[in-house]
């Protein structure tokens, strides 16, 4: 059976719930600032406060029109603290500021006007929910807040599409100080607003249409600002079988004034307790497109630096790119796909959901695709946008949503050019622009000015253990073990790539049963990657998995994701001397100016002065993550890459030239890049 916690919650996931905030919500975000009467302090953001204060002003400004007495007689009349009198008292000022005009604006200026947010941790959990939001209070806290506009009672045409979500703004159902004719504070208002048919119509829609959260009405019906509303919407709606919400303190739950369909909710023992409370209200907002892969190891020093500059705690502030290793990382794999960028930000998403980091959400897109098409797909996602609305405005959805989720992480996975994010999308929405946290994934090594967390191949022990995950393999951990040393050659032979050994442990999981036929023994596999070459035996195999056994592996095949990289890349220059490379001997070093020889590339500027073609094209190498190191005068290629790299211009069978000899270089040629478009793929 569902309780009422259950009930409300629905109604938040199905977004068929109001926030209806109240004075105490504005109390508490303004904390100290207070109206002085005597000995005694009263919040002005409080009704009783904000009259006090209103006595206060007529005294400093109207003095001589002030009967004797006056200002002790209102002050009598707001202390006895009930609906009646406090209207009363409201009304006193309102004639005497000559409202809705003359005093009466610069009084609301200087008083609800100049309230300031001290602590906006409710505030912002309100924002949280997503859900529509209208008030009782004449502040605008919650647009500072929201950055969605304040609408009052008056305005009808701006009301409507809000309740029915086709547009956003703070609902102000008692006015709002900035339009102070909206102002509902003495008689002559209040008997506007009861006069006034749209107004009735909008409060008996929003209770009849909207499962309603109560938020700052701890009092109840004696609530004097709130009272007589609870106890209209006990009447109009006593059949009702929806109820609706009042957030209380727990002490408070017993002694509230409420009738049905007004159900109490205690949120905790203290007020510290509210804000933490809204945020268990909103839905799940864990967004990933991949399944957590069990089976993840290492990069434990990755994810510390990772969250290090997303938390702040590092240098600088701004989006963080997981990016390719610099040249600096000798050791390093210069960020060529299959490195684990994905691999490593959906790890880290799923660690900081668990640990509760990111109380916004966590929301990913894939950046491969335009990036307008991946923002408007978040909105509707979300439930902020329909597919019949305009592309630009659902984006705009997407952006003003991550611009009120301070607390949120949005993670662009596959970013193809780092410079796109301060780029507009769509007009006023700008990726690195929304308040939120932001990572994306890259191969490109240049980040701008975004701060890298670089990532390497793995260390040879993580890359055994990833080889060895199923378990009739993992006996060949062990260094005593005879299938240890062949184990030990296959990573190297690989590159300790992670998406190699990811498909090649799959490939060797699957046969690793030594009872039935088609037993895979490791040594076999080595001295298959040696005859039959690494990638057809890597991609061979990894086609004969099921997709249970590849769950849990981003990318299909290497030769596919090195393809990717290839077909990015766009100088011919660069895509000469990568070609030429693949033909030099395996793990050679190769001498930058020998390679631009053989593959017909400048080696000199035209004036002797600044970079050569050979200079801007190694670059473009390096920055396209395709030469595992870069220095003044000599390069080399990731195993993986060089074998690709040679099998772009094997010729065919019959016309096949003898392969240089170990430690000899061809002739100087300048191959030409072969057409981009391959068996399977629709790229041309």
């Amino acid at each position: 059976m569902s309780g009422p916690l259950d009930v409300l919650r629905s109604a938040i996931e199905k977004r068929q719930a109001l926030v209806l905030v109240g004075a105490g919500v504005s109390i508490g975000a303004t904390r100290g600032q207070v109206v002085q009467v005597g000995k005694k302090t009263f919040p002005l953001a409080s009704w009783t406060g904000l009259l006090h204060h209103g006595v206060t002003y007529c005294e400093q400004w109207v003095k001589a029109d002030l009967p004797r007495g006056w200002a002790r007689a209102v002050r009598a009349q707001i202390n006895v603290g009930d609906c009646g009198s406090l209207i009363g008292a409201g009304t006193q000022i309102e004639e005497k500021l000559k409202a809705p005009e003359g005093r009466y604006i610069t009084w609301l200026q200087s008083s609800v006007g100049a309230l300031k947010i001290v602590d906006d941790s409710v505030l912002e959990a309100i924002a949280t929910l997503g859900l529509p939001i209208a008030t009782t209070n004449y502040d605008r806290l919650l647009e500072a807040i929201t950055s969605q506009p304040a609408v009052n009672w008056t305005q009808r045409y701006k009301v409507e599409p809000i309740l029915r979500g086709d547009a956003k703004g703070i609902i102000h159902l008692h006015g709002d100080w900035d339009d102070p004719k909206s102002v509902v504070l003495g008689h002559r208002t209040y008997a506007a607003v009861e006069r006034d048919p749209h107004a009735q119509a909008l409060l008996h829609g929003i209770f009849s249409f909207r499962t309603v959260l109560l938020v700052g009405f701890g009092g109840g019906l004696s609530n004097p600002n709130f009272g007589p509303l609870l106890k209209w919407v006990a009447e109009a709606f006593a059949s009702s079988t929806y109820p609706h919400f009042l957030l209380c303190l727990e002490k408070d739950l017993k002694s509230l004034e409420l009738a049905y369909p007004i159900q109490p909710l205690d949120y905790g023992k203290t007020h510290d307790n509210l804000a933490p409370f809204l945020r268990s209200l909103a839905p799940s907002r864990f967004l990933i497109n991949f399944p957590r892969n069990p089976g993840f190891l290492g990069r434990e020093d990755e994810l510390t630096r990772l969250h290090a500059a997303l938390s702040g705690s590092g240098s600088g502030s701004g989006p963080v790119g997981i990016g390719p290793a610099g040249s600096a990382r000798a050791a390093g794999l210069i960020g060529m796909g299959g490195i684990g960028k994905t691999q490593l930000a959906v790890e880290y998403s799923y660690r900081q959901h668990e640990a509760g980091t990111y109380p916004d959400g966590i929301f990913w897109i894939n950046a491969a695709e335009p990036l307008d098409q991946g923002f408007a797909r978040l909105a509707r996602d979300l439930g902020m946008a329909r597919t019949d609305q305009a592309l630009d405005q659902q984006v705009r959805s997407a952006f003003d949503a991550l611009g009120r989720w301070k607390k949120a992480l949005l993670v662009l996975d596959n970013l193809e050019d780092p410079g796109t994010l301060n780029r507009p999308i769509v007009s006023g929405c700008i990726p690195a622009g929304p308040s939120c946290r932001l990572l994306f994934t890259t191969r490109r090594r240049d980040l701008g000015g975004f701060r890298p967390v670089e990532v390497t191949v793995l260390p040879e022990d993580f890359a055994i253990q990833l080889l060895l995950r199923h378990p009739n393999r993992l006996p060949a951990i062990d260094p005593g073990d005879p299938d240890h040393e062949p184990a030990v050659a296959i990573t190297r032979v690989l590159g300790r790539l992670p998406l190699a050994l990811e498909l090649a442990g799959a490939y060797l999981g699957k046969w690793s049963d030594r009872d039935k036929p088609g037993y895979v023994s490791l040594s076999g596999y080595r001295e298959r990657l040696r005859t039959k070459g690494r990638l057809a035996t890597v991609d061979v195999g990894a086609k004969k998995l099921s997709d249970n056994e590849l769950q849990s592996i981003h990318e299909a095949a290497v030769e596919a994701t090195l393809r990717q990289q290839w077909d990015a890349l766009d100088d011919e220059d660069a895509s000469s001397l990568l070609l030429v490379a693949g033909q030099l001997p395996e793990a050679a070093v190769i001498p930058n100016e020998r390679l631009g020889l053989l593959a017909g590339v400048a080696v000199r500027s035209d004036d002797g002065e600044g970079p050569s073609s050979l200079d801007e094209a190694l670059r473009r190498l390096e920055d396209d993550c395709l030469v595992e190191e870069l220095r003044r005068d000599q390069v080399r290629l990731h195993p993986l890459v060089r074998e690709f790299a040679e099998r772009l211009t094997r010729p065919k069978p019959e016309t096949r030239s003898a392969s240089p000899a170990p430690g000899e270089w061809p002739r100087p040629t300048r191959i030409t890049r072969p057409s981009r478009r391959w068996p399977g793929s629709t790229r041309a």
